[in-house]
């Protein structure tokens, strides 16, 4: 190092600076480095400001007792000159005019840019801060604790830091950021960033290069791709596994996906993928765009298949020959998640794929009866149409105020010319706005097409109140029994080829499937135990950094529990207090009664195995009333735009609360003015909270334990993570004492004997039924497991019972190898899931064995029908009376509208027939819904006569327009629809 760069200083002139205080950060040629003060004092001067640069042995800064003269120093370091940089910094000090020879100087330091500044540093501790859980996890994955950053308590690393743990990416130690296109970022170089590219630049050709190899344990991944090769007839290939890799290497370290401008770097926001593929005659490079976002079958696809494989599956659908490419398909399901996740809104993955394809089709499907009823807008149109884009600016209004699209037709004209980009930008949107209005007036049409006339509207009138009033007699189908009826499987199949858009069958399968639960064995629960056990009396652990066995004190004897608890305990210390209900029931009695200091355990609670030490006892209240004022600043949460800076809003609050400490009206008055939370309407008050329902992730920790911690009639001001806040506690009730505990929790999971042992066992199970000698149900009854169904399975469904969403189980049921009683062995969620393919049913129509439940009854109605038209053939209603025990009955003043006669229920058939039949006359023998019915009109009443029919044909036109919104779904019946959504999800 030459020379460095002073990227801020976090001190200025005149502020008292112990040793340890981070004074700057010095930017080198090797990183950008938090400088340490070596002394304690006032910082008197400031050598090098922000951005300027210095050579190595240059004055930084000096530190010393206030009034030390500081020009007599610069001129002991022979570094008068550099004092020019911090002038009036440096004479705004007090500086004695005259200094004898013997006075005595106060001690004072210069501080210099050192030589050498570490490079990186690191957790300077002996032992590293996790959890158990997150250590066993670690160990078993080959992760180094030491690079992991911990997201828990106190930088404490837990389970979901192992999980998500991806090695940290270089730091390119770059200023400024200026996104110049969609996907691509550039950042401007800094002296660092251009220093390592000059210098492996030179090494390149002046130094010798040698490679290193390693070997790499696949085991895990052989198995992974030999679990994963389920999907569809798509076997996915070690490549694709590297190929996916790389994508999410790339992705997770964004400096390393770049390329070298000479003064930029572009860093690329997507990963796309040069696979290389050997043709006759060369190599060619197909790319693979977006892999970051594609599935391993999604590359298998697009990369094993080579460049006929790129080309055949890059959509996902077809509307009448038209595809709907993968690419576009893709973004508008993410748009949907994006924009769902904004609105706080939760949606699954199917649920949005399911709307992007409504969405597409509704589209395609529009645009193409658009072009075929040849409907067209002119160019002109445009304009209007854009009318809220632009109405609203005062560049496009004329004198008066009022929108004119003549200057909006100047500002694309000028757009052209002064910013073609913004102009094809435009051009883009003109084209969304011309076809948005042919929509537009697509769905003009339909409803005017859909339009009441006076004759529709006379003929709804006549419907509600002409009547009719009959005597029948009703033969109920029960009183002839089904089993003088025989219905074959021929007649069953007749009917369902004669009622095909009634009975099609989709393409479906049928489940069933057993699981083997990873669930700890009483071994590993004991082995938990004595773990717990070990903390009670001291133990020795290895200190990897010192290189040394340290002894560790015992859990009952240790003062600090935080950092204890946080050191061996998957949960982190909680210093909140407990209330005996809040105890777990089997143990709350002498949980509450322990002495403090005092150990309880090792016992079970909620997944965990304990052991709890009583810190201490105190009465808090359960519930309290509290108002407050808030003044956010810039950076905490929930701030709005504009927010003042921090220092600012302290100001602010403490000025507002010597207004308000002795006013609760002022008080008031001030909340609702100021506040940016649901309390501005409330005058603050934020109501009553209880106790045993705050949590750190529902309640801000410094803002309950001042309400909670604090006398009634309380006032304070408190910084939270949302801001400055004044703190007002009203009202208290139920206070009852609660118990403080500190606790050593460890999660109880299976050890890897256990699962080892459960993976034998559901393995045996998969290989016995798999043979086919012995059945599936008889396996699952002699292993004591129970059997689940899932039946009418679709190529898109994504839940399966008990199991959730299980994708690659549907893909492997519909996987065209897949056949019938074949048996597949899946993990979900850790446990270990045998499943077997039941039944298969193509699309078409329904099968006999399928349709029958629902044809059968049908059948029976039609025959009994038959057997009672003819039994009593020529009888009228008298003659039915007489010769069947059924009596007459009446139904008066029947309508059209009638959805349900009084005494009958609902019967169309018999409603249609009577209107249809002259007063006096009797009907034939009419075929219902319970049983056959023969009726006489006694009485027929048309309606009132009226010249206006205008309020039915309105009540007709709002009927017709509820049909207009189911439009889609019967064009959707007219058009090809080719879906291929189950290939990509």
């Amino acid at each position: 190092m030459e020379e460095g760069t002073v990227v801020k200083w976090l001190k200025k002139e005149g502020d008292k600076v112990h040793e340890g205080d981070i004074l700057a950060e010095i930017e080198t040629d090797k990183a950008t480095m938090e400088f340490e003060s070596f002394h304690s004092g006032m910082l008197l001067y400031i050598g090098i400001q922000e951005g300027e640069s210095a050579l190595v042995d240059s004055v930084l800064a000096i530190i010393g007792e206030k009034g030390v003269d500081v020009k007599k120093l610069l001129a002991s370091v022979g570094d008068s000159d550099n004092s020019n940089s911090s002038n009036d910094s440096s004479e705004s000090q007090s500086i004695p005019e005259k200094t004898s020879e013997t006075e005595k100087i106060p001690e004072s330091k210069s501080v210099l840019v050192p030589k050498v500044l570490e490079t990186a540093t690191t957790k300077q501790i002996g032992r590293t801060l996790a959890s158990p859980l997150a250590k066993k996890i670690a160990e078993e994955k080959g992760i180094d604790l030491r690079y992991v950053k911990g997201t828990g308590d106190n930088g404490r690393i837990i389970k979901r830091d192992i999980e998500t743990f991806v090695p940290a990416s270089l730091d390119f130690g770059t200023s400024l950021s200026v996104k110049v296109s969609e996907g691509i970022e550039v950042l401007e170089n800094s002296q660092m960033r251009k220093v390592i590219a000059r210098r492996l630049s030179e090494s390149k050709f002046s130094a010798p290069h040698y490679y290193l190899t390693i070997e790499v344990d696949m085991d895990s991944c052989m198995a992974f791709r030999s679990q994963a090769n389920q999907p569809e007839n798509i076997k996915i290939s070690f490549n694709d596994i590297v190929l996916k890799a790389c994508a999410k290497g790339l992705k997770a370290h964004p400096n390393v996906n770049s390329s070298w401008k000479d003064k930029t770097t572009e860093v690329y926001k997507h990963v796309h993928l040069g696979v290389a593929v050997a043709v006759d005659g060369g190599l060619l490079v197909p790319v693979i765009k977006f892999a970051d976002s594609l599935s391993l079958v999604e590359i298998d696809l697009l990369s094993r298949r080579g460049l006929g494989g790129i080309a055949s599956q890059t959509s996902v659908g077809a509307v009448n020959g038209e595809t709907i490419p993968i690419d576009e398909f893709r973004s508008r399901v993410q748009n949907l998640l994006d924009n769902y996740k904004a609105s706080n809104i939760s949606i699954t993955n199917k649920q949005a794929v399911d709307f992007a394809w409504n969405d597409v089709l509704r589209e395609k499907i529009l645009l193409m009866e658009i072009q075929t009823l040849g409907i067209e807008l002119d160019h002109s149109k445009v304009y209007e149409l854009a009318t809220p884009m632009f109405s609203n600016s005062p560049l496009f209004k004329d004198e008066k105020g009022n929108y004119a699209p003549e200057k909006v037709k100047e500002y694309i004209k000028d757009l052209k010319i002064t910013n073609p980009e913004t102009y094809q930008n435009w051009k883009i949107q003109e084209q969304k706005l011309l076809t948005n209005g042919k929509v537009n007036l697509y769905n003009t049409m339909v409803k005017a097409g859909l339009n009441a006339t006076k004759i529709q509207g006379k003929y709804r009138y006549n419907e509600e109140t002409d009547r009719v009033s009959i005597d029948y007699v009703k033969i109920p189908y029960s009183s002839i029994p089904d089993s003088l009826i025989d219905i074959s499987d021929n007649e069953i199949h007749t009917y369902i080829e004669t009622h095909t858009r009634d009975y099609k069958q989709e393409n479906e399968r049928d489940l069933q499937y057993v699981v083997f639960k990873e669930k700890p064995s009483k071994t590993d629960i004991e082995a938990i135990k004595v773990q717990l056990r070990k903390y009670l009396s001291p133990f020795e652990e290895y200190n990897y950094t010192s290189s040394q066995t340290e002894q560790i004190p015992a859990f009952p004897e240790i003062d600090d529990n935080r950092s204890y608890i946080n050191m061996y305990s998957d949960r982190p210390y909680s210093d909140k207090y407990l209330f005996v209900s809040d105890l777990p029931v089997a143990f709350r009695e002498q949980l509450f009664a322990l002495k403090k200091g005092v150990v309880f355990g090792p016992y079970e609670d909620n997944g965990y195995m304990k052991i709890s030490k009583l810190v201490s006892r105190k009465i808090v209240a359960d519930s309290v009333k509290s108002a407050h004022i808030i003044v956010p600043f810039q950076g905490a949460k929930l701030a709005p735009e504009g927010a003042k800076t921090k220092d600012m809003a302290k100001k602010t609050i403490d000025s507002i609360f010597q207004l308000v400490k002795n006013n609760k009206k002022k008080f008031k008055e001030v909340a609702t003015e100021i506040n940016t939370d649901a309390t501005k309407s409330k005058g603050g008050d934020i109501g009553w909270v209880r106790y045993s329902q705050i949590s750190d992730d529902t309640f801000d920790k410094k803002f309950s334990d001042y309400i909670f911690f604090n006398s009634v009639g309380s006032m304070g001001v408190v910084e939270t993570a949302f801001g400055y806040h004044i703190i007002r506690v009203d009202q208290k009730e139920a206070k009852q004492m609660a118990v403080q505990l500190a606790s050593i929790s460890i999660k109880i999971v299976p050890s890897e004997t256990t699962i080892n042992e459960i993976f034998a066992k559901s393995t045996k199970f998969e290989m016995d039924v798999s043979n086919g000698i012995v059945s599936f149900e008889d396996v699952a009854k002699r292993d004591s497991l129970e059997v689940f169904r899932v039946n009418n399975l679709k190529i898109l469904d994504e839940s399966l019972g008990s199991l959730g969403s299980q994708r690659g189980i549907v893909q492997w049921a519909f996987n065209e190898d897949t056949e019938e009683s074949d048996i597949k062995h899946f993990n979900v969620h850790n446990d270990n899931v045998i499943v077997r393919l039941v039944n298969i049913r193509k699309e078409g129509l329904q099968s006999v064995d399928k349709a029958r439940f629902t044809v059968m009854p049908i059948l029976l109605k039609e025959k009994k029908a038959k057997m009672i038209a003819e039994k009593y053939k020529g009888k009228n209603i008298s003659d039915l009376s007489e010769e069947t025990p059924f009596p007459i009955k009446k139904a008066s003043n029947i309508s059209m509208k009638s959805l349900s006669i009084k005494g009958i229920g609902r019967e169309p058939e018999l409603l249609g027939v009577v209107f249809a039949t002259k007063q006096g006359e009797e009907s034939r023998f009419i075929s219902g819904s319970s049983g056959v019915f023969k009726a006489k009109v006694t009485l027929k009443t048309k309606g009132s006569q009226i010249e206006d029919f205008f309020s039915y044909e309105v009540l007709q036109r709002n009927a017709y327009d509820l049909r207009k919104n189911n439009i889609f779904s019967i064009l959707k019946d007219l058009y090809d629809i080719e879906d291929d959504r189950h290939i990509f999800y």
